[in-house]
Parts: C-alpha cells; sequence; structure tokens
C-alpha cells in the first residue's frame, strides 16, 4: 500500500471521528439543556402548586379562628341562644387546618428555615389546643350559669323580696284595720256606757289615741319602703364593695328596727309578723343565713337574693375575663401564624433560588461541553487539512516527475519501445495529475463549507456565553443559537460526507495506479364581568360565549371561589372540549334552585368517555399528558365548590361525543329577608373591585 493510500486513508478516519464528535456534542447539549429546563419548569409547577395550597389553608386557619371567636363570643352571651355543637366543629377545624399547614416535606427536612417551620407550627397547635381548652371552659361555664342568668333576667329573686315585702303591707293595713274597728266599738262602748265605766273606756281610747300618735304602723311604712329602695339598688349595683355595704350597713340597722316596731305594734295582737319577717330575711340571705352581731354582719347562704347579686356579679368578671383571654389567645394566634407565613415565603424563596442555580449549572456545562467540543472539532480538523496538503504535495510530484518523463519520451522518439512506454506512463501520470488537482478542488469546497459553519458556530457559542456573562441571555438568543448549531450540523455531516466521498473515489484510483371577607353581589353580572379577564383565550379559538339568567340572583359568599370556578371551567373547555378546532360555543346560565343558587358551564365540545366523567375530579388525572397538562385544573375547581362555597358540582353530557354540561349548586348565604333588603337599600357591592387575580 503506497504511502498517499495510508494518507487517504487516515483522512477518512478524522473525517468519521468529526461527524461522531458533532452528532455527540449535539446530543449532548440538547439533552442537557432539555434536562435543565424541563427540571425546573417541573419544579417551578411544584412550588406554585405548594404556594397556592399554602394560601388556601392559611385562609382556611383565618376563617375557622375568626369563626371560633364568633361562636366563643356567642356562647358568652347567655341572653342569646346558640348551637354548642358549631363552636366544636369551629375549633376542630380549626386544629385540623393547623395541621394541614406542613407537608412531607417540611417534616422530613432537618436544615434551618424547617427547623424554625416545625417550631412555630408546634406553637400554632398548642395555641390551637388552648383554644380548644377555652371553648370547653366556655361552655361549662354558660351551663353553670345559665339558670343565674335566667333569674336575674326574668327577676325571680327580686319578685319573691318584692312579694315578702308586699305580704308585711298587707300584714300591717290588715293590723291598722283592725285597730280603726276596735277603735270604733270602744267609741260606740263609751257613748252608751255609765258614767264608771265610760271612764274607763275613755282612758283605753286615750291610750289607743296616744299609741297611734307615737307613729308605730307609720315607721313599719317607712322602714319597709326604706327596704324596697335598698332592695332596688342592690339589684343594680355593680360593685362587690357596695353589695356589702348595703347588706351590713343599710339593710341589717332597718330590718333591726323593723323587727323592734313590729313587735311594739303586734304586741296586743295575735299576730306579730314574725313569720313574714323571716320570709323576708330568707327571700334577701338564703335560708341558712345568719346574723352575726360580734362582727355587726349577716353571713348569707345560697338561695337569696343578695347571693344571687353576688353570683351574678362574679359571673360578670369571669365573663369580662373570657373575652380579654379570648382576645389575647386570637392575637397571639394570628402572630404565630404572621410569623409562619413569613416563614414559608423565605423557605419557597430559598427554593426558588435554588432551583435558578441548578438551572445556571446546566447553562455552565453546557457552555463548557460546546467549548470543548469546539476546540476538539478545530483540532481534527487541522489534522485534516494538514493530511489533505500533504497528499496534495504528493500528488503534485508525481505531476512533475509525469511532465518531465513525457518531455523525455519527446526528445527519446527514436526509441520507440522506450518511448511507447515513456509515453503511456506520462499519459497516465498526466490523467493521475488532472484527478488529483480535481479532487483537490472539489475536496477543497466541502471543507470550505465546513470550516465556515465551524467559524460562525464559535462565533455563535462566544455571543452566547459573552450574552450569559453579561446577564442578558434571551430565550430567543438560545432558540437562534440552537436553530444555527442544527444548521452547522447538517452542513457539516453533508459536506464531510462529500468529501469523505471523493476522498474514497481518489484512492481507489490511486490503488488501482499504485451530534400553578365574603362579600354580598349580584351573580349573573359578577361571572359576566368576571368573563372579560379570559376573553383574549375565547378569542384566539373564535368560541362564543352566551351568558344567560334572572339577574336577580344576590349570594354572600367569595368573590375569588367564584372567579375561579367559572373561569377554569370556561379555560378547561376552551383547551380540551375544543382541541384542534375553533368557533365553539360556550353556554354559562345563572338561576336558583329551592333554597341555593347554581350556574352551569355547557359546551358544544369533543365531550368525555365514561372514565373520564368518573375521574375527571381526580387530582392528577388529565387526558393532555403530551401537551404539558397538569391533571389539577378541575381537582381545584371541585375542592373551591365543596370546601369554600359549601357546594356541589355534577359534571352531564349529551352524550359521549359532543357535548359536557357542569353544574354547580351552592348555598346563597342569604335569607329571604336579607335578599329583600339588599334589594331595598342598595347595599350589593359593585363587582368591580370583588375579583382578586388568579394566581397561576
Amino acid at each position: 500500500m503506497t504511502e498517499s493510500s495510508i494518507e487517504a486513508k487516515r483522512v477518512g478516519k478524522m473525517l468519521w471521528a468529526i461527524i461522531g464528535l458533532t452528532i455527540v456534542i449535539t446530543i449532548g447539549v440538547n439533552l442537557s439543556m432539555g434536562w435543565g429546563i424541563t427540571n425546573q419548569r417541573d419544579q417551578l409547577a411544584e412550588l406554585a402548586n405548594e404556594t397556592i395550597r399554602f394560601a388556601e389553608d392559611e385562609s382556611t386557619v383565618r376563617f375557622e379562628l375568626g369563626r371560633g371567636r364568633l361562636e366563643l363570643i356567642k356562647l358568652l352571651n347567655l341572653d342569646e341562644t346558640v348551637d354548642e355543637d358549631a363552636g366544636t366543629a369551629s375549633i376542630v377545624n380549626l386544629q385540623r387546618s393547623i395541621e394541614s399547614l406542613t407537608n412531607p416535606q417540611i417534616l422530613s427536612s432537618f436544615d434551618h428555615e424547617s427547623e424554625q417551620l416545625l417550631s412555630r407550627w408546634e406553637v400554632l397547635k398548642r395555641k390551637g389546643q388552648e383554644f380548644s381548652r377555652l371553648l370547653v371552659t366556655v361552655q361549662l361555664w354558660r351551663s353553670r350559669n345559665e339558670s343565674l342568668n335566667q333569674d336575674v333576667r326574668d327577676k325571680i329573686s327580686l319578685d319573691k323580696v318584692r312579694n315578702r315585702l308586699q305580704d308585711l303591707h298587707g300584714l300591717i293595713n290588715d293590723s291598722a284595720g283592725r285597730e280603726r274597728i276596735r277603735s270604733s266599738l270602744q267609741i260606740r262602748q263609751y257613748q252608751k256606757a255609765k258614767a264608771g265605766v265610760a271612764d274607763k273606756l275613755a282612758r283605753e281610747i286615750v291610750a289607743t289615741y296616744l299609741k297611734k300618735l307615737r307613729g308605730g304602723r307609720d315607721n313599719l311604712q317607712l322602714e319597709i319602703a326604706s327596704i324596697q329602695q335598698l332592695v332596688e339598688v342592690l339589684d343594680g349595683v355593680d360593685q362587690y364593695d357596695l353589695l356589702a355595704d348595703i347588706k351590713d350597713n343599710k339593710l341589717k340597722p332597718v330590718l333591726v328596727r323593723l323587727q323592734r316596731d313590729m313587735e311594739a305594734v303586734f304586741s296586743n295582737s295575735n299576730t306579730n309578723g314574725e313569720l313574714e319577717l323571716e320570709a323576708l330575711r330568707v327571700s334577701l340571705f338564703g335560708d341558712n343565713y345568719n346574723i352575726d352581731e360580734k362582727h355587726q354582719t349577716i353571713h348569707v347562704s345560697q338561695g337569696g337574693f343578695y347571693t344571687l347579686r353576688r353570683d351574678y356579679l362574679s359571673m360578670l368578671i369571669e365573663r369580662h375575663q373570657f373575652k380579654q383571654e379570648l382576645e389575647a389567645l386570637v392575637l397571639d394566634i394570628e402572630q404565630e401564624l404572621g410569623r409562619f407565613v413569613l416563614l414559608e415565603q423565605n423557605r419557597q424563596k430559598v427554593m426558588e433560588q435554588s432551583s435558578a442555580d441548578k438551572l445556571t449549572a446546566t447553562w455552565i456545562w453546557v457552555l463548557a461541553l460546546s467549548f470543548i467540543g469546539g476546540v476538539v472539532f478545530l483540532f481534527l480538523i487541522r489534522r485534516v487539512f494538514g493530511a489533505i496538503e500533504k497528499q496534495v504535495a504528493a500528488l503534485a510530484v508525481l505531476r512533475l516527475k509525469a511532465e518531465k518523463s513525457k518531455q523525455s519520451a519527446e526528445t527519446a522518439l527514436n526509441k520507440l519501445e522506450l518511448a511507447q512506454e515513456t509515453l503511456v506512463q506520462s499519459e497516465k501520470m498526466a490523467a493521475l495529475g488532472t484527478l488529483v488537482a480535481g479532487v483537490a478542488h472539489e475536496v477543497n469546497t466541502p471543507i470550505g463549507i465546513c470550516v465556515t459553519a465551524i467559524s460562525t458556530l464559535v462565533e455563535e457559542t462566544e455571543k452566547l456565553q459573552d450574552d450569559y456573562n453579561n446577564e442578558c441571555l434571551e430565550h430567543e438568543g438560545i432558540e437562534r443559537f440552537f436553530e444555527m448549531s442544527k444548521m452547522a450540523e447538517s452542513l457539516i455531516s453533508s459536506n464531510l460526507s462529500r468529501a469523505r466521498d471523493l476522498i474514497k473515489s481518489f484512492k481507489q484510483v490511486a490503488v488501482g495506479q499504485h451530534v400553578d371577607d365574603r362579600a354580598t353581589f349580584e351573580l349573573l353580572s359578577f361571572i359576566e364581568e368576571s368573563m372579560l379577564s379570559i376573553r383574549h383565550e375565547l378569542k384566539m379559538g373564535q368560541h362564543k360565549l352566551n351568558i344567560s339568567g334572572t339577574g336577580s340572583t344576590y349570594v354572600h359568599v367569595t368573590p375569588n371561589h367564584i372567579w375561579q370556578v367559572a373561569s377554569n371551567l370556561v379555560l378547561n373547555a376552551v383547551r380540551h372540549a375544543f382541541k384542534d378546532r375553533t368557533e365553539g360555543t360556550i353556554n354559562i346560565e345563572v338561576g336558583e334552585m329551592d333554597d341555593s343558587v347554581f350556574f352551569s358551564v355547557e359546551d358544544d365540545g369533543h365531550g368525555m368517555d365514561e372514565e373520564t366523567m368518573k375521574k375527571c375530579f381526580d387530582p392528577f388525572y388529565t387526558t393532555a399528558k403530551l401537551t404539558g397538562g397538569s391533571g389539577l385544573g378541575l381537582s381545584i375547581v371541585h375542592s373551591l365548590i365543596t370546601e369554600g362555597l359549601g357546594g356541589s358540582i355534577d359534571v352531564e353530557y349529551k352524550n359521549r361525543e359532543k357535548g359536557v354540561k357542569f353544574m354547580v349548586i351552592f348555598p346563597s348565604g342569604l335569607d329571604d329577608e336579607q335578599v329583600a333588603s339588599v334589594k331595598e337599600q342598595d347595599e350589593v357591592k359593585p363587582v368591580q373591585g370583588l375579583i382578586e387575580p388568579l394566581e397561576e
């Protein structure tokens, strides 16, 4: 085998190496880029979903906290009828919502941020348990004091004291009546009596008159009036000191005087009023009261009006303390929740930065791989050109020898045989030289194209690296780099193959010769305004949206829930029902049904099969995995309706190939009187300002 054949074979091997290197570098760059971008997209989608879930859980905690606080305030108001099960349910829901604030990733992590989150979460759980204990304490307090509050509200004990005082009034009046009758009889007896008897009767009449002048019964009336006044004052006292002062310094002396005067007035009567006076003391101080003359006080017992007022004041103080404890506990939970939310937001920012750092590392790896591949590529191209130059030089030497042989043949015509042989060899060498020149020219063209393509690729790589170093790398620049790489790959592969074929042909001749505060509003107008935010999606597909209803359906719910549900259902129809088609029709109907309201979203698209209809609300179930569908759209809609609105959603289809109808039913949050009041007073909030932007 000649030296030129060996050199040509070496050139062919190097060309094959260049082709293989180009394919490997191209595949490696594309795989690295694709993996990096896909990985970041998945991480960002996961972060978005986690952000949405956390926002929903935070809203649930705040909602259940407010509802629990309201239920406790209702329990503290003894004059209001409450459902104790509602308070228990709200506290249970609060504890569950606090439990759902964490996720398995946090529980399994041991970094500083996760430890802080878990610490705050444990504090929130303890606060929730304190909330539960406070609820149980308030429920026991209410059950213990309901009868006391009813007694005070209905004035049962007060009326009992008043009745005892009324009995004393009646007793005194009866005694005064009998005394007047006795006086009248004495006067009649005096008028009919003789002189000796008349003198005795006169003295009795004078004694009776003098006794009346001394004012015994009048004093009784004044003392009973004083007791009545003190009882009424006692009914309005709101301080312990005043209660004790009225009992010991005012009621006790008046009762002592009343007993003394009654003994004086009823001394000559069969009725002394002791039972009525004792009944009055029992109604005031209880069955087991005790008058302590040594310490000048009255020891009271249960069952008396004084004890009732004392216990009622204690109940009011306890209620005030419960309210203070409730507000302090609510404030603590809100503060801890705020700290927890701030830590979670910081953790998500760290995760986003980590994702960005990983993408940056992927870009550095791609650029390094491209640079190394370019250097190796240029080195191989240089070796190829060196080998080709050697081949061309060898062919030039052969041509020169052929020309010299031709000249020798022309000068040695006389030697015919030698001349013929020399002439034949000269002709062969001349033909071979012509072939070499043509092959050199033909090989030079594709190799030149390859060099140009490589130079262009190197320039684009340097430009991409400069943009990356200057932090001005854009998506268009990446796409331009990919397009230029593919074009360069195509040019290099095709032209190197052409050069290889030319070299192979030349070698054969030579041998023959030698690469994610509730409001009241009118539902129909709100949905109409909500659809303006997705109008561009409908215009892109030339789809038609029809909205119908009575225009008088009022609701008191969270507006953002309605907007998310309606928007997601319409967008679901656009992206799935009208896939690969335009000019679809979507109908939205709003109305009332019994004690609830409803709205339906119906399309005339592709329809659903039975399996899809059964699983459409399952998380991560999607029929569009190949186009990047997450399978969470209808699952989020179902959660918003059942948990956020307290309603239900059903899916219907006219047939399995055309049209799907989603029916959403939920309570309006208003009764008939509230709806009428809203319409009369025009208290409905305007639609503008109710919609919050949907976080994606």
